[in-house]
């Protein structure tokens, strides 16, 4: 089964696909403010001095030229809200005012139901605003990025200090105060333009799978690509295992959405993505792989492209899930070992790998010994002829045990009847544990016809 590709959100690229002029959008959540502010600044009329804002009635929150009314409580719903490229909410009250950013890819693929103005999005806003100004187009991800988050909390303590500023003190706006605005702009100046380039390299991955595109997979793959959890990955081993895929298939369906995105220090970025496959023989039409799964791949940017560095699963085997590391690299490496050496009948690897406190729960008679006996029986009676396998989830309960989710299907050939048995479908939950430096088989293995094959 073919299990990889990380590729460009569910509507492609907003330049190729743009919204519809009609779009509106519903935006609504809460104002969240729980730091001490002068109320001389909510309302000069009220000497209340330093406190925290009991009632938010007083603000509102506008989006371009419509605004909404704040509750007591701080929520809101600003509906009908046009798609815009650059889309700041902005709450008011006399002095104060918070921000929040809001970018076209939240607002095309995020919930909107419950979005917070607080002081962060206050900051992370007025950087994307001073950036503007200067015609940088700084996205979340770029102002989140770890190596500036020194830099936005101390914009974030400037405007936490101007909120406690005198009345006179603050002529227009706690946000204007010179301190935040330097600070904002010396912030925007320092943070570069990245996720953008990212996300367009990333479509150009999804497009290289869909293209079978072997020459544009060279240029989007780093030379140094490995993975995590299987030592044989490789730039050249990557190349080679899809251009087999490639030979004479071809994607019936192929749907990619990037769950998050986070760049790290060192030029190195993160993508989490979710995607939807279904791949076909372009010679008998037939299913060849079809799935949704979730993973992890890490980027590098060399010289002046973001290219794939780690965790890109591609071929049979590799990770259904996020959060894969070396340990779930040996699991999988031990659990194909293991059923490759029941299909060639070496019954003395099969010994290695289970463990001698071997037992099932669902049945109390269950023991290594037991196992080994009537393994050794069925490999008396029965040749394999063929066997598919798939892992399908390895979870860890602790550090040296693993469950690992797994199915298969095996048509064996019976020497008694003279016909072949065929499996049919099987779902087990095995769990290995490591003993001596190596991972063996110790719970919840089915061998028998009497145990169940469907759990």
């Amino acid at each position: 089964m073919l299990i990889f590709l990380n590729g460009c959100m569910a509507k492609g690229n907003m330049a190729f696909n743009p919204p519809v002029d009609s779009e509106s959008f519903i935006i609504s959540g809460n104002l969240s403010v729980k730091e001490i502010v002068n109320t001389d600044l909510l309302k000069p009329s009220i000497k209340e001095g330093l406190a925290k804002i009991k009632d938010f009635s007083v603000f509102k929150v506008y989006a371009g030229e419509l605004s909404a009314p704040v509750s007591k409580t701080g929520s809101f719903k600003l509906a009908g809200v046009p798609f815009s490229d650059d889309l700041v909410l902005r709450a008011k009250a006399e002095k104060l005012e918070f921000l929040l950013r809001i970018s076209p890819h939240q607002l095309l693929y995020t919930n909107l139901g419950a979005v917070e103005i607080n002081i962060q999005s206050t900051a992370e806003a007025m950087i994307y605003l001073e950036g503007k100004r200067d015609k940088k187009n700084l996205t979340p991800a770029d102002i989140k990025a770890r190596e500036y988050e020194a830099d936005v909390y101390a914009l974030r303590e400037n405007i936490r200090k101007s909120l406690m500023l005198a009345d006179e003190a603050v002529k227009d706006n706690v946000l204007e105060v010179p301190v935040v605005k330097e600070t904002a702009y010396q912030v925007s100046a320092k943070i570069l333009e990245r996720e953008a380039k990212l996300r367009d390299a990333n479509s150009a991955l999804f497009n290289s799978f869909r293209r079978k595109d072997v020459e544009l997979l060279k240029k989007i793959v780093s030379p140094s690509f490995s993975n995590d959890w299987d030592p044989a990955s490789s730039w050249t081993d990557l190349l080679i295992s899809l251009q087999e895929v490639f030979k004479n298939s071809e994607f019936a369906t192929l749907n990619n959405n990037i769950l998050d995105l986070e760049l790290l220090p060192n030029n190195r970025a993160r993508i989490r993505t979710k995607t939807e496959a279904l791949l076909k023989s372009e010679i008998t039409d037939h299913t060849i792989a079809a799935g949704t799964w979730i993973s992890d791949t890490e980027w590098s940017l060399e010289g002046t492209a973001w290219k794939v560095l780690k965790n890109l699963p591609y071929k049979k085997g590799h990770p259904l899930q996020p959060d894969a590391d070396g340990r779930w690299g040996e699991v999988a490496q031990a659990h194909r070992d293991f059923l490759a050496a029941g299909v060639a009948e070496e019954i003395d690897k099969i010994k290695n790998a289970v463990s001698l406190n071997f037992t099932n729960d669902f049945d109390m008679t269950s023991t290594y010994n037991d196992f080994i006996v009537t393994t050794q029986r069925r490999f008396n009676f029965f040749d394999v002829k063929d066997a598919d396998y798939k892992i399908e989830k390895i979870t860890f309960t602790a550090d040296n045990e693993a469950e690992v989710k797994c199915s298969g299907f095996v048509t064996a050939y019976s020497y008694l009847m003279g016909t072949d048995v065929k499996s049919g479908n099987v779902t087990a939950v095995i769990t290995w544990r490591k003993e001596d430096g190596s991972w063996k088989i110790y719970r919840n293995l089915p061998y028998k016809f009497t145990h169940p094959l469907n759990r």
